[in-house]
């Protein structure tokens, strides 16, 4: 590969897609609440003044101003507060040690935490308004690159290969398109 090229799998929105190219994706993901094993917290209105966290700069971080706006809208006081941090090992360490209520992440992601930890972690209610597409992402002036690892992925989907993967990684399948991904404006 030559130097300077990237490639990294990211959610898909409309700010990165008009920055970078996106490759066919991968996965399909909604944000969740991820909680500790025992707690009753299960859906937004759960959230009430609660602490909640997420990681700083994300897709996650968006959905959980949105849950906190959706609970002030509907007359509530929102979250008690909205940590970020700079990763999620530390969001799920706080979550652990009770220092969180609930933390705000992607469905993937999850259930990969949840099959790691069993019994430490529950996920709660889905909180996105629509899914978010994760894919491979690389600079727009790699096409190549772009079209190859698309070809790569679209093979793996055919197959059924990819949904074998995603049964494994994450213990269920998830549709993925061949267009509609990218939203208005995408390179």
């Amino acid at each position: 590969m030559k130097s300077g090229r990237f490639t990294t799998s990211v959610g898909i929105t409309p700010e990165r897609a008009a920055k970078y190219a996106f490759t066919m994706p991968i996965a399909v993901s909604s944000e969740v609440i991820l909680k500790r094993a025992d707690s009753p917290i299960s859906s937004i209105k759960d959230l009430e003044g609660k602490v909640v966290g997420t990681q700083l700069g994300t897709t996650t971080e968006q959905e959980a101003h949105k849950a906190d706006a959706a609970l002030k809208a509907a007359g509530g006081k929102g979250f008690k507060e909205l940590k970020l941090y700079p990763s999620f090992p530390e969001v799920y360490v706080a979550l652990a040690s009770g220092e969180l209520d609930a933390v705000v992440q992607s469905g993937p992601n999850v259930a990969t935490l949840i099959k790691e930890k069993p019994g430490v972690f529950a996920v709660g209610e889905t909180i996105s308004q629509t899914p978010r597409y994760i894919a491979w992402v690389t600079r727009p002036a790699d096409p190549d690159l772009r079209a190859r690892i698309s070809a790569v992925i679209k093979k793996l989907r055919d197959s059924g290969k990819l949904a074998e993967l995603q049964k494994k990684w994450f213990g269920f399948t998830m549709e993925i398109p061949d267009t509609g991904y990218l939203p208005p404006g995408a390179l």
